[in-house]
């Protein structure tokens, strides 16, 4: 709780000007309710317009937290026109449709001259993605420096 209180205070001081945010490893999937919900309510907002770098790499989202993101980072209203990077690696999703939307809205409003186009999408370390054989709900991939190495 403190970690999202933390969060939402930061960006709304700080989100109209922010142009990068790296949380990455910060645990927000974990308890989608308490920490994960707060912080998209306080990115609708802010007004994160300028923002060009998202790293969420290792966040624990899974697709209910892909899920909670998607009308921020591509519904319409456009909230973050300048995004070109976002970093989903390590974060257990497995349905591609999600990603389908994601890509799709972006290209839409790319194509509308109203969004940058997306230059990094960071989805490594998602083994499940799109792979019905390897999904198991509730299982998230450890990221490699939380592996041993053999």
């Amino acid at each position: 709780r403190l970690l999202a209180t933390a969060l939402a205070s930061f960006l709304a001081v700080h989100g109209s000007r922010l142009t990068v945010l790296d949380l990455a490893g910060a645990p927000l999937g974990r308890e989608l309710p308490a920490l994960l919900t707060p912080i998209v309510s306080a990115l609708h907002t802010c007004r994160t317009r300028e923002l060009q770098w998202l790293g969420l790499n290792g966040c624990h989202l899974g697709d209910r937290g892909l899920t909670l993101l998607l009308p921020w980072l591509a519904g319409a209203d456009n909230a973050v026109p300048r995004l070109e990077a976002l970093a989903l690696a390590w974060n257990g999703l497995a349905d591609v449709r999600l990603v389908e939307a994601l890509l799709r809205a972006r290209a839409r409003l790319c194509f509308e001259r109203r969004a940058a186009p997306l230059r990094l999408l960071d989805l490594s370390g998602n083994p499940r993605l799109g792979n019905p054989m390897l999904a198991a709900p509730g299982k998230v991939a450890a990221p490699p420096s939380a592996r041993q190495h053999e």
